[in-house]
């Protein structure tokens, strides 16, 4: 594979563009551009830590060991369990909604003879 570089004893081709083999490629530009991409990725890797501590007090580390345990917490939690209690909570709040309902109809029941009364 040839890469794009502005060397003298490079091939030149036809639209101007000058090409280096991978083996002079390889030391001298391409190595500092190496050392520059590591040093950015280790800079953004330290200010990903930084604003993970700084939101919610934990590092990759631990963000990491925290979504295991969610993962593995998750997994011992069968479907059908799930299922279930959804279905239980459903009727809940249906019985809950027929008691309010309930409730509503009595107090303007109670209004209705307080009028009448008065």
């Amino acid at each position: 594979m040839w890469r794009i570089a502005a060397r003298s004893s490079a091939k030149r081709l036809a639209d101007g563009r000058i090409m280096v083999a991978p083996q002079s490629a390889e030391r001298g530009v391409t190595g500092m551009n190496r050392l520059k991409d590591a040093a950015l990725a280790l800079r953004y890797y330290e200010q990903l830590v930084a604003g993970l501590r700084s939101r919610g007090g934990m590092d990759v580390v631990g963000l990491i060991s925290a979504y295991e345990q969610i993962r593995s917490a998750l997994a011992a939690i069968d479907n059908s369990e799930l299922e279930s209690a959804i279905e239980s909570t459903r009727r809940v709040i249906e019985e809950l909604l027929q008691r309010e309902a309930d409730l509503e109809l009595l107090r303007r029941a109670k209004e209705k003879l307080e009028k009448s009364a008065a």
